[in-house]
């Protein structure tokens, strides 16, 4: 069976990004952590479960500024079957951890990693 990674990833993202309706922001987390893991051989796929960030003041004034925001990815990183699951998850974390962008990089939970 495939052996999935659970992750929490703080992501910082411009505030224009922030106010986009959630299931983009899915979409883009998606696509940002596919992108900073697609060098790993071990990482068959990954599944965004849902993101957060704080969309209390999307108006226009705030939303023309560029500060970073934090947005928070659930993330499960899928692995190959061939993967060594602790080696693997640790180049993962590794990975995720160095990348620009990312603020943090947490393990939730222990997934089929046991």
């Amino acid at each position: 069976e495939d052996l999935g990674l659970p992750l929490t990833v703080e992501l910082g993202i411009s505030r224009g990004l922030r106010c986009l309706p959630i299931r983009q922001l899915i979409q883009y987390a998606n696509h940002e952590l596919t992108k900073l893991l697609e060098a790993d051989s071990s990482v068959d796929k990954v599944l965004v479960r849902g993101v957060s960030t704080d969309q209390s003041s999307c108006n226009g004034a705030v939303r023309r500024q560029l500060d970073s925001q934090p947005m928070h990815i659930d993330a499960v990183i899928v692995l190959t079957k061939s993967a060594d699951a602790k080696a693997s998850a640790s180049n993962v974390h590794s990975r995720l951890a160095a990348s620009p962008g990312v603020l943090s990089v947490q393990t939730t939970g222990s997934g089929s990693m046991v």
